[in-house]
């Protein structure tokens, strides 16, 4: 039918938007795609709910498979981790699908809301757990660096930065983490002292400069040179205090790793489904009012057991 067909290709087209918007955010060049990718996420998820249970099972599956095709594309070094989850979430679909037509029958009354309920955490919990086997470690040889990538640090910095308590291995405010120590210390010693420190005489400056910055480097116990960035820093400091704290531990990485992605992509999920129910029920006041869906009813014959 072309409505189902056209409902398909909705499923293809927000799936694919979605895998390269969080692509192109992940690679760090805007943050606002990352509201973009989040709403994708939503939309194709309230349009694969209405596949659940408006589409026949293969055509879910199928359309699930081709939604995830971009990622052999984006992705072509690690085509075969990428293969392996499209085909196993285009798998994922038949139970999920099953689960929202089972729900759909018991109900005498229609409702989008409780039928995704039932089918839509189920599903993806499913890809949660593919996305942490597709993406286990393949070397034992895994290290914090590994875990915690800079580039996701810095990104993190600079979402929740300003909330973050710093003041607890910093001898200052938080500051402006694209600055160098040297610039901070000079601000902060400036501070103290009650006057502009570009006064004082270039001996004396890099004197106070120096002792500064070896009573930083005692209280975090790490080296480092006064022209490095505070986010690269305190990133230091992250991964020195993790070995030192949990190095024992490193053995045990790999499965913390994939624990971690399936944690992370749960709860990103448990948002996107609740908004992907909103949306899917939005879209069926806006499909009933303009005539593009349709409630219908059925005589409904049931088995029951009674006494004689």
């Amino acid at each position: 039918k072309f409505s189902e067909a056209v409902l398909v290709i909705l499923i293809i087209l927000s799936g694919a938007c979605f895998w390269f918007l969080a692509r192109v955010a992940s690679l760090g060049s805007e943050t606002g795609f990352w509201s973009w990718a989040a709403l994708a996420l939503a939309l194709s998820l309230a349009f694969l709910g209405f596949g659940f249970f408006l589409l026949p099972f293969w055509l879910v599956s199928l359309a699930v498979f081709f939604s995830a095709l971009p990622l052999f594309f984006l992705f072509p070094n690690e085509a075969y981790a990428y293969g392996f989850l499209a085909a196993g979430i285009s798998l994922a679909a038949i139970p999920a699908t099953w689960r929202a037509r089972r729900e759909a029958e018991a109900r005498l009354k229609f409702s989008v809301s409780a039928i995704l309920r039932k089918s839509l955490p189920f599903f993806l919990t499913l890809v949660s757990v593919l996305l942490a086997a597709a993406f286990y470690p393949a070397s034992s040889s895994l290290g914090f660096p590994d875990v915690i990538p800079k580039s996701f640090f810095e990104q993190s910095l600079g979402i929740a930065g300003r909330t973050l308590p710093f003041e607890a291995v910093l001898p200052f405010p938080v500051p402006d983490l694209n600055k160098t120590v040297d610039e901070v210390l000079l601000e902060t010693l400036g501070s103290e002292l009650g006057v502009s420190l570009s006064r004082i005489a270039r001996p004396e400056r890099e004197a106070l400069l120096g002792q500064a910055r070896l009573e930083l480097s005692k209280n975090l116990g790490i080296s480092f040179k006064g022209s490095v960035k505070i986010s690269d820093l305190l990133y230091d400091f992250l991964i020195q205090t993790l070995e030192a704290r949990f190095g024992a531990f490193k053995a045990y990485l790999p499965f913390a790793y994939s624990l971690g992605i399936f944690a992370v992509s749960r709860s990103v999920f448990a948002v996107a489904g609740w908004a992907s129910i909103a949306f899917a029920w939005i879209l069926v006041k806006l499909g009933a009012h303009t005539g593009v869906l349709v409630f219908d009813e059925r005589p409904l014959s049931q088995e029951y057991l009674r006494l004689k």
